[in-house]
């Protein structure tokens, strides 16, 4: 990141056509360099503002933050190295320069430098309050380097950051951060009538916070006026409506405690050496699991994703809503199953693939199959919560997947995002499907390359029987040369 002295001397700015070959001015103060090189870089002129940064440094060698946006375009450029040492000549100059100590830690984690990068993080935060980019960084990081505890830590303090409320401490922080009350996300009423059920089922448990009767009513009141509103077409009074609800909606108001089981989390109904050798025997790398978490363990999970109020992704189709590591999907039990399934499928979740993601997500009673794609990940590790009775298509329900990958050159929008081009491609290659049933407790492990897609659903109607899926991500796709395995 680069930052401009805000007290710079008025300039003569080159116009965008003219360059920077022009004079900045007739006078030798190395600030005017430093804030035109800023907006040179906000252009994309790379190689005019590196130009203007030297011209700064040449004029005053000892200006920290020269060094540190010159090595922001040098890393911009590809020059890693020397980018590393223009943060470390800042850092020398002023040691609490905290740009460049974030610029240097951040570059260090995307060269693979992971310890480094985290002694750099953690030096800044024994002296400031992070910020959520930060947190985002550090969380990267840590799964990256193996440190899931350290993850999970960080993303607690991300999803306070951004997500806290008046009604949940979210982490053992020694100093809560401050709640800002502006609204959070969009108002669906599938997310309304979702965290409605949600909150009634928490009261229904038992719930002795107080709270909920107040947000309960507060939600039907709105979910009544966009029900109106969107009959009406009055479209515009839908931000009032966020507005009246930005202290609840789309923020942790309840986050369940659900530790490690000291007995383990895996069920030891079924054996590792077969499920690796299913994977590693399959054409295309798929093997199916039942009974993979203990019935302690498959509680305890399933409740957390009940209780919790987590569930903010509410962009997808047909009322689906997703929960994300960074944002409350964090829990020490959840940890424990990823390390656990790690240590059992030595074969497949090989050394050399970090976890890099949890997520779960909350279906409707009924739906289409959803949209074909593929994962950014090289292990997919998908498994279900929901009691099988809640299932009333004991043939559906579950996952299909394809037996073509995606290709390697695509990026991620490509295989992730774009339907249209997904399916013109499954349709040329003549893809062909295994669609594996929804069962509880079932989980499949496959090459998270291959497009897949949910099923179509038809789910008893009621909170507790909606359907729930919880995904582990091992190691990206570009460290998988071919299949997975």
């Amino acid at each position: 990141m680069v930052q401009v002295d805000m007290m710079a001397p008025s300039v003569d700015f080159p116009t965008k056509a003219s360059g920077a070959s022009q004079a900045v001015d007739k006078t030798k103060e190395p600030t005017p360099y430093v804030t035109l090189g800023h907006d040179l870089v906000c252009d994309g002129r790379l190689a005019e503002a590196e130009a203007c940064f030297r011209m700064a440094l040449s004029l005053e060698p000892e200006f920290a933050m020269a060094h540190n946006n010159l090595g922001w375009v040098l890393q911009l450029i590809g020059e890693s190295d020397s980018a590393l040492e223009s943060y470390q000549t800042a850092l020398s100059i002023e040691p609490g320069l905290t740009l460049a100590r974030r610029n240097f830690a951040s570059l260090l984690a995307k060269l693979g430098r992971l310890t480094e990068a985290l002694l750099a993080w953690n030096s800044i935060l024994e002296e400031c309050s992070p910020d959520h980019e930060m947190l985002d960084e550090m969380v990267s990081c840590t799964l990256r380097a193996g440190y899931l505890e350290e993850a999970a830590k960080y993303a607690l303090y991300h999803v306070a950051i951004t997500r806290g409320s008046i009604f949940c401490q979210v982490s053992n922080l020694a100093v809560a951060p401050p709640v800002d009350v502006t609204p959070k996300q969009v108002l669906t009423i599938e997310k309304l009538e979702h965290d409605l059920a949600q909150l009634q089922y928490l009261q229904s448990c038992g719930g002795v916070w107080g709270w909920e009767s107040a947000i309960i009513d507060d939600y039907s009141r709105i979910k009544d006026k966009l029900h109106s509103y969107r009959r009406l077409g009055t479209v515009q009074n839908e931000n009032g409506l966020a507005a009246e609800v930005a202290h609840c909606y789309g923020r942790i108001v309840n986050l369940r405690h659900t530790p490690r089981i000291s007995s383990g989390a895996l069920s030891t109904k079924w054996s590792r050496a077969e499920a690796e050798d299913a994977c590693l025997r399959n054409p295309i790398g798929i093997a199916v699991i039942d009974e993979l978490l203990s019935e302690k363990a498959l509680m305890e999970v399933r409740h957390f994703c009940l209780e919790s109020t987590v569930w903010f992704a509410n962009h997808y189709a047909h009322g689906r809503l997703g929960a994300f590591f960074r944002e409350g999907f964090n829990c020490p039990l959840l940890l424990q199953i990823a390390e656990e399934l790690r240590e059992a499928l030595p074969s497949i979740i090989r050394p050399e693939y970090p976890l890099e993601q949890i997520w779960g997500f909350k279906y409707s009673a009924t739906q289409p199959a959803t949209t074909p794609h593929a994962d950014f990940a090289a292990v997919n590790v998908n498994f279900w919560l929901t009691p099988s009775d809640a299932n009333l298509d004991s043939s559906s329900g579950g996952l299909m997947i394809s037996d073509i990958e995606a290709p390697r050159d695509w990026k991620f929008h490509d295989y992730n995002k774009d339907g249209a081009r997904i399916r013109d491609y499954l349709r040329l290659r003549n893809a062909a499907w295994r669609k594996v049933p929804y069962k509880a407790n079932r989980a499949i492990i496959f090459n998270s390359d291959l497009f897949h897609a949910t099923a179509p659903l038809e789910f008893r109607e009621g909170y507790e029987n909606r359907r729930i899926n919880v995904t582990m991500l091992y190691g990206k796709r570009e460290a998988a040369c071919g299949s997975a395995f």
